[in-house]
């Protein structure tokens, strides 16, 4: 982490506050806009029946020669599914201020020249406190009514890579996998295990009542009584769908990735889906791509989809943007999920089969956009103060 800290902590609070959602509505898109600049190609966030729509003009990152900084960017998702719950009026505010924190804590990294690898970890960190989002605090249960938490980070200049699975009393299970990285010589560590050495490294312990919120708990009901068991004490109610990850490239063009998740709602004790799984959810090397995926994780690990990107880019001559729809829309089948992209150069890509997945994106261009629903093509044309932009579109 950088000793800078005081400095970071004036970025992540002024960032915040240029961040802070205005609600209007049914909101699914917002964008602040930076200085004004030359134009520059549009981020890329595909739907299930699109193929690329403009959202909006997004500073890409040129390379001005050997050595030469590049504009930072991050981009995060909080999970892909059917965006119903996010999509309701009255929620859709919180949710884009949850994405706007999240970015809000990679840009405070970014902008003052740190690591991309910290900046994807403190976006992480900032979703998994969110309860709205399935990993860390907001953890889906399984079919027991415990939580197991999923979560990997990988550092793209030299492809180390750390992972934690089945974990059930770290409440950031992302900093945990960064130990694991930077702390040992393996890649994976799962189940009591993993919870011993987060101790050992100096993480506390959460109980199970850290991650209960209500609105998991009908979800597990449903499930239990479609399997002929018995329902579990105190129901209430909540739907659960997604997982949350950050790809981020930095002034010296360095790129990370890391993805957390509470796993899918109702799952066996036990199961691990792709979100730790480098190749399948997460994966990131430098002048490649950096991804994180989200959705049904057993068909990310079956196509070994991040790291099909990433073959795709360099082998094949693809762009991300390519690459990343041919994984989505003819490897991967409809509605199995969504994946955001970032490259050496150039903005973000977001490619998604399900609905809607909520997202969101900052630049060294000062530009800020978060997204819960469909893909939404925003006019450029049109200038607005920073802050003061929202395009609006019906779910």
């Amino acid at each position: 982490m950088s000793p800078q800290l005081p400095s970071r902590l004036l970025w992540l609070a002024l960032a915040v506050v240029c961040m802070n959602p205005i609600s209007r509505g049914q909101q699914t898109a917002q964008i602040e806009t930076g200085a004004k600049t030359a134009p520059q190609p549009p981020v890329a966030i595909v739907g299930p029946n699109d193929t690329a729509l403009p959202t909006g003009p997004v500073a890409a990152a040129t390379l001005a020669g050997a050595g030469a900084s590049v504009g930072w960017a991050i981009a995060i998702h909080g999970g892909a599914g059917s965006g119903g719950d996010e999509l309701k009026p009255h929620r859709s505010a919180a949710y884009h201020a949850g994405l706007r924190r999240a970015l809000a804590a990679g840009t405070a990294v970014l902008g003052e020249g740190g690591t991309a690898l910290d900046a994807v970890e403190e976006a992480v960190r900032m979703l998994e406190n969110d309860p709205l989002f399935n990993a860390g605090r907001g953890a889906v249960m399984t079919i027991e009514g415990t939580f197991e938490l999923d979560a990997s980070i990988m550092d793209g200049s030299n492809l180390r890579t750390g992972a934690v699975a089945s974990i059930r009393t770290a409440s950031n299970p992302i900093s945990v996998a960064r130990r694991v990285m930077e702390r040992t010589d393996h890649v994976l560590l799962v189940g009591p295990p993993a919870e011993r050495f987060a101790v050992d490294q100096g993480f506390g312990s959460v109980t199970p009542e850290y991650f209960f919120t209500p609105r998991y708990f009908e979800a597990v009901q449903q499930r239990r009584a479609e399997l002929g068991l018995p329902p579990l004490e105190n129901p209430a109610r909540r739907p659960s769908e997604g997982t949350v990850g950050a790809v981020a490239r930095d002034v010296h063009g360095n790129l990370a990735a890391a993805t957390s998740t509470g796993g899918r709602s109702g799952k066996l004790s036990g199961r691990v889906g792709d979100s730790p799984i480098a190749g399948a959810g997460t994966y990131a090397k430098n002048g490649v791509v950096a991804i994180s995926a989200t959705g049904i994780g057993e068909q990310f690990i079956r196509h070994s989809a991040a790291a099909q990107v990433a073959w795709f880019v360099k082998h094949a001559g693809l762009t991300i943007e390519q690459a990343t729809h041919k994984v989505m829309f003819e490897i991967l089948k409809p509605n199995d999920g969504g994946m955001i992209a970032l490259g050496p150069e150039g903005p973000p890509v977001f490619q998604f089969s399900t609905a809607a997945m909520s997202r969101g994106l900052a630049d060294s261009s000062g530009q800020v956009i978060s997204q819960l629903g469909p893909a939404v093509p925003v006019d450029p044309s049109v200038t607005h103060p920073a802050g003061a932009h929202e395009s609006e579109a019906q779910p």
